[in-house]
C-alpha cells in the first residue's frame, strides 16, 4: 500500500456482473468498452447484479471506512471553501451544504451511504423544515449519473433524496448541466468501478477536475494490473472488452488532471480473481480550471 496520509483507504471488494481474467497487455483506445453494449449489458442485469450487493459486501472497508471518509472530506472541502469565501464565522449562520457526485452510481448504494454519513450532522435529507438553533447545514446535495435508465430508476427508489440522471463516464458535464446548480463546483467525487470501461483516464480525471472546486475531495476504485491488460471475459456473455489499468496509469493521469493522489491501496478480489486499487485523491488548483 501507497500511503500519503496515515489513514489511507481500505478497501474491499465490488459486486461484478461475473468474472474475469486480466490477460496481455494491449494499448488501450479512447474508448475501450462499447457504450451500447455496456449500456444493455446492465439493463439486462440490475437484477443479479443488485443481488449482488449483499450486507456482506457492504460491510466490506471500502463501504464502511472508504465511502463514508469521502463524505467527510467532502463536507471540510465546503467548509473551507464556505470560510475563504468570506463567511462572518458567527454562531448564527449556516454551516455550507455538501455536493457530491457520483459517477457510476448503479442501483444506488453508494449515494445511500452518502446520504447517512453526508447528512449525519445536518437537517434531515429531503427536509424542508426550518433547522433548529444552533443552524443545521442543510442537506447535502446528492447526484448521481449512471448509463443505464433501469439502473438510475432503482437508484432513485432507493435514495429519494438524491438527483439521479442518465449519463455516460465520458460526458458528465453534458448529463448533468441542466439541473439545478449545476454549474456549481462539487465539493466530492466518487467514481467506482467504472474506469475499466475506458482507455483515457487522463481525459476522464480530467474532466472530474473541472466539476470539483479545489481542495474537492475524489475516491475512486478500478482494476488494475501490472501490465494495463485487457480483461478477458469481462464478462463471459457480454464482449464489452474492458481494461485493467496499471496503478502508476492512474496515478501519472490524476497528476496530470489537477487531482493530487493521497492514497492508494491495492486489494485481490478473491471473487473475481484479479485486483482493484482504491485511490484517495484531492482537487487542486490549475491554471485554465
Amino acid at each position: 500500500m501507497q500511503n500519503a496520509t496515515p489513514d489511507g483507504p481500505s478497501a474491499g471488494g465490488p459486486p461484478s456482473p461475473s468474472s474475469g481474467t486480466p490477460v496481455h497487455a494491449s494499448a488501450p483506445a479512447a474508448t475501450v468498452s462499447d457504450a451500447d453494449v455496456v449500456k444493455r449489458m446492465y439493463e439486462e442485469s440490475v437484477e443479479s447484479y443488485e443481488a449482488s450487493i449483499t450486507a456482506e459486501e457492504l460491510a466490506k472497508p471500502l463501504y464502511t471506512v472508504s465511502v463514508p471518509r469521502l463524505a467527510a472530506r467532502a463536507s471540510a472541502a465546503a467548509t473551507t471553501a464556505a470560510a475563504a469565501a468570506g463567511g462572518d464565522g458567527s454562531a448564527e449562520a449556516a454551516p455550507p451544504g455538501v455536493r457530491i457526485l457520483d459517477v457510476g452510481c448503479g442501483p444506488g448504494h453508494v449515494l445511500g451511504i452518502l446520504s447517512r454519513t453526508a447528512g449525519a450532522s445536518a437537517a434531515p435529507c429531503g427536509s424542508g423544515e426550518a433547522a433548529p438553533a444552533p443552524p443545521l447545514p442543510p442537506p447535502p446535495t446528492l447526484i448521481g449519473v449512471d448509463l443505464s435508465p433501469r439502473m438510475v430508476a432503482r437508484a432513485r427508489a432507493r435514495v429519494p433524496c438524491a438527483t439521479v440522471v442518465e449519463g455516460s463516464v465520458l460526458d458528465v458535464g453534458t448529463a448533468i448541466a441542466n439541473l439545478p446548480g449545476g454549474g456549481a463546483p462539487f465539493d466530492g467525487l466518487a467514481c467506482l468501478f467504472v474506469l475499466h470501461h475506458v482507455g483515457d483516464v487522463r481525459a476522464v480525471l480530467g474532466a472530474f477536475r473541472r466539476l470539483l472546486r479545489p481542495g474537492g475531495a475524489v475516491l475512486l476504485a478500478s482494476w488494475v494490473s501490472a501490465d494495463g491488460a485487457r480483461m478477458e471475459g469481462y464478462p463471459e456473455q457480454w464482449p464489452i472488452d474492458a481494461v485493467a489499468h496499471q496503478v502508476e496509469v492512474v496515478n501519472t493521469a490524476a497528476a496530470a488532471a489537477g487531482l493530487r493522489v493521497d492514497a492508494v491501496e491495492e486489494t485481490e478480489d478473491q471473487d473475481m480473481g484479479a485486483r482493484f486499487a482504491v485511490w484517495e485523491c484531492t482537487a487542486v488548483e490549475v491554471e485554465g480550471i
